[in-house]
């Protein structure tokens, strides 16, 4: 898929967005933030969980929370086994802007 997969697309209220899953692959994946309008606050949360698509417990954080900016990609890394994926706008984003998340998945990584 070409970007990768879309986890937020042009989020700016708190929540949850799309799961992908990763089916136990070990790796190095990354995610990118790219922020679209004028941005003033907000944050995302790479978050990974080994139950399921639809677990409603707490979801296990990949990386420190990401700060969307203006017109600008941000992005993390994690390497190692996930399972069910995916980017929760953690904080509102605030300023009359969005964010948009993608994550690319290893390829040729060795497990």
């Amino acid at each position: 898929m070409a970007g990768g997969a879309k986890l937020q697309d042009a989020a700016s209220s708190t929540g949850n967005g799309n799961v992908v899953n990763c089916i136990g692959i070990a790796g190095t994946y990354r995610l990118t933030l790219i922020g679209a309008g004028t941005i003033s606050a907000g944050g995302v949360t790479w978050e990974q969980n080994p139950i399921s698509a639809t677990y409603s417990g707490t979801w296990e954080p990949l990386a420190a929370e990401l700060t969307p900016v203006d017109a600008t990609v941000v992005s993390a890394a994690f390497t190692g086994v996930v399972h069910y994926v995916r980017a929760r706008v953690s904080t509102a984003v605030t300023g009359g802007g969005t964010v948009t998340a993608r994550m690319q998945a290893p390829v040729g990584d060795a497990a």
